[in-house]
């Protein structure tokens, strides 16, 4: 009986080692798999881009306090106390437009140290192209001090970095990318009256809204500020209506402070 069951397993574990070397080994996918997260490079690009669209708001904000507390002064013959407020003012400005122009210088860097990674792995040079004339229009805006250009061109090189995030793996910065691009372009077409183009931009921002829930759908934290993302989209359009220029900023800022919870 003994002598039987040792024959039995003899041919059973041949048996066995026949059938796996008889098995073809698995082909390796060729295809691209998102499992990586974005590098640092990409990453920092997209920090200082939004430093700069910050900065520049500060900006434009330091700029017209500085005109109103001029003409407030004027009006009390204060000259001394003038003088003084305008000199801490100006030396903010310049502190500020230092930061813009430091950053940029970075962006630039930070693009030539990624840009091999991100031909490889977005496989075209339209995007690349697209990106680099962006970022080419918002440096010569910032070189010449315009305002409304820096927002602008600062805007498109968000919505031209966003292609480099969708290719790692549950990435939401190329999502946010684009909404805060169809956020600003909104309001810049909304302060120009241009009521009907502001509300089409800000519906195509609220197009990938759906994306960034299906990559954040484990995360409860996360899934609460889409929400409130969704209505303050929502709210930024109906403020349109009522022709302030100041709610629509409100409204805008609302959107931008919900975005960037999304991002922590």
């Amino acid at each position: 009986m003994n002598k039987n069951i040792k024959i039995l397993l003899f041919f059973l574990t041949l048996s066995l080692i026949l059938s796996s070397c008889s098995k073809k080994p698995e082909k390796k996918s060729t295809a691209y798999e998102k499992k990586e997260n974005a590098p640092q490079n990409l990453n920092k690009i997209y920090e200082n881009t939004n430093l700069i669209l910050k900065d520049i708001e500060e900006i434009s904000k330091v700029s017209v306090e500085t005109e109103q507390e001029e003409v407030k002064l004027n009006e009390e013959n204060s000259k001394s106390k003038e003088k003084s407020n305008k000199e801490s003012k100006e030396e903010k400005l310049k502190k500020l437009w230092k930061g813009i122009d430091k950053n940029i210088e970075n962006i630039h860097k930070d693009w030539n140290n990624y840009e091999i990674e991100g031909m490889k792995k977005i496989g075209n040079t339209n995007s690349i192209d697209k990106f680099e004339e962006s970022l080419n229009d918002v440096t010569v805006s910032i070189e010449n001090r315009d305002y409304l250009n820096i927002i602008n061109n600062g805007s498109k090189v968000l919505f031209h970095i966003s292609p480099f995030f969708d290719i790692y793996k549950d990435e939401i910065k190329g999502d946010i990318s684009r909404i805060k691009y169809y956020v600003y372009q909104g309001h810049i077409l909304g302060d120009k009256g241009e009521k009907e183009k502001a509300i089409n931009f800000i519906s195509q921002g609220e197009a990938n809204l759906n994306s960034i829930r299906q990559k954040i759908e484990n995360d409860k934290n996360k899934l609460k500020t889409l929400e409130k993302l969704t209505l303050s989209l929502n709210d930024m359009k109906k403020s349109i209506e009522k022709e302030s220029a100041n709610l629509f900023k409100i409204k805008r800022d609302i959107v931008l402070n919900n975005l960037k919870k999304l991002e922590e």
